[in-house]
């Protein structure tokens, strides 16, 4: 996201809640004579930014299929969830995490988590339906959304820029030592070579 970004028209993935429900295994009913159950693994879908009574369950098997068939831009994040929840893990979230956010009061935080909106992120991009659910205050709190994300945005921004200064400073010195090794040996007077002795022959007169 860059500076300046219609948060309102940013895309931000659904909330998820998985969970067993059990549903009648018609094969085994009828095999066995009896009313047999097995556990389905669901999910309700509900909106970010919407209205928080938009609940849309589904069979977990299906959605997944339904989600690599449209090339959903959120999948790898929803199997990230989904793998997270069968492992009785918390699950991870895309974003700073309402309940992390120590810009706002606990009972702020409430009334935020109620709507349905759970990352700063989703605040910042939040509708008015959304907004109406969190109740009095809600476009401050939007608002301080808004600002904790560019002013988050320009510290990496700075961070980035540094790292990148003193990566080229250490580029600079290695070049700088190269050259002057360069220098040093090229100003080296060349060892004198030394002078070979010549013996002169001697001769026998008889």
């Amino acid at each position: 996201m860059s500076i300046g970004t219609s948060y309102e028209q940013q895309e931000r993935p659904s909330l998820l809640r998985f969970y067993h429900e059990p549903q009648e295994d018609r094969e085994e009913t009828i095999k066995q004579g009896r009313v047999v159950y097995k556990d389905i693994e669901m999910v309700d879908v509900t909106p970010t930014g919407g209205n928080g009574n938009l609940i849309v369950p589904k069979i977990v098997e299906i959605w997944i299929e339904t989600l690599k068939m449209n090339n959903d831009p959120f999948i790898e994040l929803y199997m990230k969830q989904y793998n997270a929840w069968k492992k009785n893990e918390e699950i991870p979230e895309e974003g700073t995490p309402i309940r992390h956010w120590g810009n706002v009061t606990e009972a702020q935080k409430k009334n935020i988590l109620s709507a349905s909106i759970r990352t700063v992120e989703d605040l910042a991009a939040a509708n008015e339906g959304a907004l109406s659910k969190i109740g009095t205050g809600a476009r401050s709190l939007q608002e301080k959304a808004r600002a904790y994300l560019l002013a988050s945005e320009s510290s990496g921004k700075i961070v980035e820029e540094n790292s990148a200064l003193k990566a080229n400073v250490e580029d600079m010195k290695k070049e700088i030592e190269r050259l002057r090794e360069i220098l040093e040996k090229d100003a080296k007077p060349a060892p004198k070579k030394k002078a070979t002795k010549t013996t002169k022959p001697s001769f026998e007169i008889e």
